[in-house]
């Protein structure tokens, strides 16, 4: 009997724990109140830069989760609530910008929905920034919005002269992009990534969570209803 060494032994630990995990995704995914894109929306994520370069060729920089849109930026009327986008990824080499729906449901899709993406797509970025100061000025959650524009920042998007925080008019080309079990009909083959798609792209990739994930998206290719 051939006997593994600790640190092997650690890592099967560590694995089983992987398994469980992902077992219990696959099962609770079927309970009428349980919502899967909350909980694996971190899968995707982890993977998103590979599943995006290695569909459109373009280098991703930074990845921001939830990101906020001014339902008033995109109606035209002073309303500081916002919608969220699950992520958006934003490659500076290429000046794009994609704006990321995760979908665990081909019923969760909304034309509501889609009509607020194209309208943060058609503001572009400087009307996404101008809409979050907008926020920000009516928020109690300031410290969470001064981390966010630190991101941005980085990013160049925005400034701060002597004080004073403003936004770079700058355009970029902005892409929407659906991640979903499979393609609706009226998908273009361009904004679609389909489960089928993030399994190639996984495939490349030795390690074990990688290979667990796989199984999962086999499965939740699948409608649970």
């Amino acid at each position: 009997m051939q006997y593994l060494p600790a640190n092997n032994k650690s890592w099967n630990m560590k694995n089983n724990k992987i398994v469980e995990l992902f077992d219990l995704l696959d099962k609770w995914r079927y309970f009428p109140a349980y919502q899967l894109e909350r909980r694996a929306d971190i899968f995707f994520a982890i993977y998103l830069k590979q599943i995006i370069q290695n569909k459109f060729g373009v280098p991703i920089d930074a990845i921001i989760p939830e990101f906020p849109v001014r339902v008033g930026a995109i109606i035209d009327k002073e309303i500081n609530k916002s919608f969220k986008i699950d992520y958006l990824c934003v490659s500076q080499e290429k000046q794009i910008v994609f704006l990321v729906e995760l979908k665990t449901d081909m019923l969760s899709r909304r034309e509501k929905q889609d009509w607020y993406l194209k309208r943060a797509q058609e503001i572009n970025v400087k009307g996404l920034v101008d809409g979050l100061f907008k926020i920000y000025a009516a928020s109690n959650q300031k410290r969470k919005y001064n981390y966010l524009f630190h991101e941005m920042e980085n990013l160049g998007w925005i400034m701060d002269f002597e004080g004073t925080i403003s936004s770079f008019d700058r355009m970029y080309k902005m892409e929407i992009i659906y991640i979903q079990p499979e393609k609706h009909p009226d998908d273009t083959s361009s904004n679609v990534i389909t489960y089928e798609d993030v399994i190639k792209v996984l495939k490349e990739n030795p390690d074990e969570v990688s290979n667990r994930f796989i199984e999962s998206l086999e499965r939740w290719k699948v409608n649970p209803n």
